[in-house]
């Protein structure tokens, strides 16, 4: 699989990036879950023991028991004598369900792999400010703060703030879908032979040789198909993904007047883009209780969280048209 994709990957992510997709490769472990044993069973084996974690992530067990694949990685600390916190080393997997390698499991595989790229550099930090050891994680566009304190020999770690997990899920999941598209539609004789099994059970039952598209994420990934539609976009937050910068931050909110910010900033939208995927979960779990009240309330505010995405992107798109058309004018409304 990996052989397969890591051609895409840098072509996707540009040749100036190769370093940190091979780093990538270094660091992370890909494994199977073997068979009778599923998804959960093995993440909690990699569970540091050291830590007793308050999540912020609404995503149960079930949900993770039922995946393909998951990306999950993993702080150990130590503890100085003046009871400083520090990140001692990052253990990183890609865990795969097992069975064979059909369509569905490369694509997953694709969908973490593009995950573990992009929580190469600075994944991990721990701020010590005002005596306070606080742990900032960040993957792609994802950055969550978790405050940590000592429990006898354990760290309590308690949710302080999350941001950005909507869109970087939606982008994620683009990716996987253009990179095991281009897959597909390559030329048999373009592949090396050893590799051209697993190239014929990818493109198995496929029907009018029709396009994958990935059955998650939906209003994300269109959210972020349309922002990569706009010039300026693409380059900078596939650099804030990888590097950890806020080019695009700084790039949308230039295009808002500043009358409008507070209701068309990007923070804001990754705020609204977090509630879709949030309300999208909570129906998970609605359904699972059989609660068809609920489950129907929290599609509804999944569609109203992302109609207000929607929004906020359209409007700033005739801002961004308007101002590259009259550049030396203020922008109308």
């Amino acid at each position: 699989m990996v052989r397969l994709a890591l051609p895409i990957f840098i072509k996707k992510f540009g040749v100036e990036n190769i370093s940190v997709i091979l780093t990538t490769l270094k660091n992370v472990q890909i494994q199977e879950a073997s068979n009778g044993k599923n998804m959960l069973s093995l993440l909690k084996e990699h569970e540091n023991s050291q830590v007793i974690d308050d999540p912020s992530s609404i995503t149960n067990d079930s949900v993770k028991a039922m995946s393909v694949g998951i990306y999950e990685s993993n702080p150990f600390f130590s503890i100085s004598e003046n009871q400083d916190i520090n990140i001692q080393k990052v253990k990183r997997y890609i865990i795969l369900r097992s069975g064979k390698i059909d369509l569905e499991k490369f694509a997953a595989f694709v969908h973490e792999f593009g995950h573990a790229i992009k929580s190469t550099r600075n994944e991990f930090s721990i701020s010590h400010k005002d005596s306070q050891n606080t742990l900032i994680y960040r993957n792609g566009l994802i950055h969550n703060r978790q405050s940590m304190s000592l429990q006898g020999d354990k760290i309590l770690l308690k949710n302080i703030s999350s941001v950005g997990t909507g869109m970087e899920e939606g982008v994620n999941t683009m990716f996987e879908e253009d990179i095991v598209n281009e897959i597909l539609s390559m030329n048999r004789n373009d592949i090396p032979e050893d590799l051209l099994e697993l190239f014929d059970t990818i493109r198995e039952n496929r029907e009018n040789d029709e396009e994958y598209k990935s059955n998650a994420y939906g209003p994300e990934c269109a959210a972020a198909r349309a922002l990569f539609n706009i010039p300026g976009f693409p380059e900078r937050i596939i650099y804030d993904e990888l590097y950890g910068t806020s080019k695009t931050e700084a790039f949308y909110d230039s295009m808002i007047p500043e009358d409008k910010k507070s209701k068309n900033s990007w923070h804001l939208m990754l705020k609204n883009l977090d509630d879709t995927m949030r309300y999208n979960y909570l129906a998970i779990q609605s359904m699972q209780k059989l609660n068809r009240t609920k489950l129907k309330e929290n599609m509804q505010k999944r569609v109203d969280s992302f109609t207000q995405v929607a929004t906020q992107i359209i409007g700033m798109s005739k801002f961004y048209k308007q101002k590259r058309e009259d550049p030396d004018q203020e922008i109308r409304l």
